[in-house]
């Protein structure tokens, strides 16, 4: 009987958000992550897998977000993978009006949809018929009024061998690609950018 594959999630974060306002320097966007043994996910097929960060300003307020990856029936050829982000405060039931919260729709053949009740929660899930392995799908994640950053962060999921999906917030700014994070940790980092 032939087991079925297993789906090995593999996070990765590479940071390149940087804030504006500091006199020391541009700090980068710090964010938590709870402790993962080995840096990896791992679910069975159709497994939904959810952990929870916070995104950490350089004027120490938090933000906490909710990240969910669901892999679909590989069976039907499709797959889905959910960026899920809570509700904030009251200011968030306003920006999801026009936003989605804090996702937006990549521009391209990839198609975000709203669901959910956007008084609790604001959700964006992107589906395709089926994820080539050199394909990328990226979720975008854009600031509120009230705590800019200098520009648009990427959550970028790239659909690699043996079922192997690495997640990656970047920017495609190149005066700040040296900003970064190579390793995922459980607790804050933040990063000079000057």
């Amino acid at each position: 009987m032939k087991v079925k594959r297993r789906a090995v999630w593999f996070v990765c974060l590479l940071l390149g958000a940087c804030l504006p306002g500091n006199t020391d320097g541009r700090k980068c966007a710090g964010f938590d992550f709870p402790t993962l043994s080995n840096n990896t996910l791992t679910a069975k097929e159709n497994d939904t897998i959810s952990f929870p960060f916070r995104l950490n300003y350089h004027n120490c307020t938090t933000r906490d977000f909710v990240l969910t990856v669901a892999k679909r029936d590989q069976e039907t050829g499709r797959y889905g993978y959910f960026c899920k982000i809570p509700h904030m405060n009251g200011r968030c039931h306003a920006l999801s009006q026009q936003t989605g919260c804090y996702c937006m729709e990549e521009p391209g053949s990839y198609r975000f949809s709203k669901t959910a009740d956007m008084a609790d929660n604001a959700t964006w899930v992107w589906m395709s018929d089926g994820l080539a392995e050199d394909e990328e799908v990226i979720f975008r994640i854009i600031s509120p009024p009230e705590f800019p950053l200098s520009n648009t962060s990427a959550f970028s999921f790239d659909a690699a061998r043996d079922a192997k999906l690495s997640f990656q917030v970047r920017t495609h700014t190149a005066e700040i690609s040296d900003c970064d994070l190579t390793q995922l940790t459980s607790s804050h980092r933040s990063q000079d950018c000057s």
